[in-house]
């Protein structure tokens, strides 16, 4: 148990019935919803959602092992479950080096090649495993030694240009602003990456605005009055930044808003500092009861008994 656990309400102007169970399924902030309504949980979408461990653990005889090998909180359940583990997609899982590192036979190269784990990255560039390298999902991988190999004079006719268009790592952004790269920019993949916005907003014409529209560093230039009807509604509704545009949107009486995508987005959801607090209300009482019992009030009084409680 947890004091100050957050837990998560629908904004009020929300409403619940347009929502899809599917989409909320994989929202990271629909966990207390979702425990509500276990009924309309989709296993598939939920399987990928890195907040829904505990949901998860109660539904072990459904799991979809596919997308669960690839949550990155899921560790714990996969190191229990080694046999239905899918190995490929445990390569690309950000936590998945404490399994692989002991299952060095079931690693897929290509997917360790878009892991910025250290771990990961450390056995990567080992000298003899540079040959396995893909230098093309490479291109995406934002742990800064991967961009720095990337530089390298010898390894430079290597970047994948459209990849590396939609890496976040400043010195990614830093080569493609360069004028000798600056046509081999991927202007889809630039459109979408939250650290590209300096080029885009000097390059406005270049905009891909369907992928734009995602884009979470994007809003100050959608809210434009100028740039309005350029924006892909099905995109935005699902934008965590885009939640005072969706707000006005939904305002009107033909909206454009798409409630599947808006189901996605965690910032449909706000703290429910009431359920907070009834949840930690109760912790406390429990803690009471267990500090106060006979056995414990008669120990030797310099014992700590909320490490006890607490503690593993």
């Amino acid at each position: 148990m947890s004091l100050n656990k957050p837990i998560y309400k629908l904004r009020d102007w929300i409403d619940k019935n347009k929502l899809y169970w599917d989409a909320l399924s994989y929202n990271p902030k629909a966990i207390h919803l979702l425990e509500q309504n276990t009924d309309k949980i989709n296993m598939i979408y939920l399987c990928q959602n890195p907040n829904a461990i505990d949901l998860i653990k109660k539904k072990q005889d459904v799991i979809d092992w596919y997308n669960l090998s690839s949550n990155p909180n899921a560790i714990e359940i996969l190191k229990e479950n080694k046999n239905k583990i899918k190995w490929k997609e445990l390569t690309y899982n950000s936590n998945g080096m404490i399994i692989l590192e002991d299952n060095l036979n079931k690693i897929y190269w290509k997917g360790l090649s878009a892991n910025s784990n250290e771990k990961a990255i450390e056995l990567l560039f080992k000298p003899k495993n540079l040959n396995k390298i893909d230098w093309r999902i490479l291109s995406s991988n934002t742990h800064p030694k991967a961009i720095e190999l990337l530089s390298k004079p010898e390894n430079f006719h290597k970047i994948d240009w459209k990849v590396l268009s939609s890496n976040t790592h400043p010195k990614a952004i830093e080569l493609l602003s360069k004028p000798e790269n600056f046509h081999k920019i991927d202007w889809y993949s630039l459109s979408l990456n939250p650290n590209g916005i300096k080029i885009l907003e000097k390059n406005q014409d270049k905009i891909i605005w369907y992928e734009f529209s995602l884009n979470p560093n994007g809003i100050e230039i959608l809210s434009r009055p100028e740039n309005y009807n350029k924006i892909d509604w099905y995109n935005l509704s699902k934008n965590p930044n885009a939640i005072d545009i969706i707000k006005k949107e939904l305002q009107k009486e033909k909206n454009k808003i798409n409630y599947f995508s808006l189901s996605l987005n965690p910032s449909i959801f706000e703290l429910d500092y009431i359920a907070m607090k009834r949840n930690n209300q109760n912790i406390y009482e429990e803690l009471i009861k267990e500090v106060m019992k006979p056995s414990r009030v008669f120990k030797n009084p310099d014992y700590d008994y909320i490490e006890e409680f607490f503690g593993d």
